[in-house]
């Protein structure tokens, strides 16, 4: 046995898009991907498979602002015996503006249920979440303001809410 330490990772995904008419869209995502840690020392590291799923529904309302909606799946699953499996879907309302030629403002809000499982303990989580992401783009920068609220499963079995504001320029 070598005593290099490898994580390998293998990842499938399928991307549709599909223009239902003029105005409408339908874009479909699905990936899935399986992480494997092997060497003398990977106590703590557990192979997991990841799996996600995306649906969204667009439909541009004229030329400055689209409405979404939009579907999520998110599967997580330890291959460890008494590892914490967890469960991500959320429904999302939104809307696109592009307020002028420099500057785009995207909303959205929705619901989010968690739920994780070990073989002690089910957690189940029904939340909501949003999100504003306001970008600005000139000829030599770019500027970004992010604002979000969501929640994820933890590793215990916990469900994790996130609130977080992220600014970005870039010259």
């Amino acid at each position: 046995m070598s005593g290099d330490n490898t994580r390998k990772t293998r990842t499938a995904s399928v991307n549709w898009l599909n223009n239902l008419s003029d105005r409408t869209s339908l874009t479909l995502n699905i990936a899935t991907t399986k992480v494997m840690f092997e060497g003398l020392v990977t106590t703590g590291l557990v192979d997991f498979q990841h799996n996600l799923i995306n649906a969204k529904l667009n439909y541009v309302l004229n030329e400055q602002v689209d409405i979404f909606t939009q579907y999520s799946f998110s599967g997580y699953k330890p291959e460890e015996v008494n590892g914490t499996n967890s469960e991500t879907i959320s429904f999302d309302l939104g809307l696109t503006w592009n307020v002028s030629e420099n500057l785009n403002v995207t909303s959205s809000a929705g619901l989010n249920e968690t739920k994780s499982e070990n073989s002690s303990l089910t957690t189940t989580d029904e939340s909501w979440q949003a999100a504003l992401n306001m970008q600005y783009t000139s000829l030599r920068a770019n500027s970004n303001l992010n604002l979000s609220r969501s929640q994820s499963p933890g590793s215990t079995g916990s469900v994790s809410e996130m609130n977080q504001i992220t600014v970005g320029w870039r010259y």
